[in-house]
């Protein structure tokens, strides 16, 4: 009797900590989806800055943002001079950082 006190208890036990690692991995999930959203929005404040010196330069552009497979919001820029002639026709890919220093 006494042997099957303890397994029905073990058995609840291990139920409760189950549920507890679930709630836990949830609510570290949600941490993370905020502080992405948190980050997204102050890499945002980068695009405004690029747009607006490529305006400044004399360039059109454009660009949109989007959510990879992994949930990741990414942005994507075009840019080409007014002229129609894109760095003598040639594609430059540049890394933001490097881009806001021109």
């Amino acid at each position: 009797m006494r042997d099957r006190t303890f397994r029905v208890l073990a058995a609840e036990h291990e139920q409760k900590q189950a549920i507890i690692r679930e709630q836990a991995a949830q609510e570290v999930q949600a941490a993370r989806r905020a502080a992405s959203v948190k980050i997204a929005i102050a890499q945002m404040k980068y695009w405004e800055i690029i747009a607006d010196n490529l305006s400044k330069a004399g360039w059109s552009w454009g660009c949109v943002s989007a959510v990879d497979c992994d949930g990741q919001t990414i942005f994507i820029a075009d840019a080409a001079s007014v002229g129609g002639v894109v760095a003598g026709g040639q594609l430059q890919m540049l890394h933001k950082d490097h881009l806001m220093a021109l």
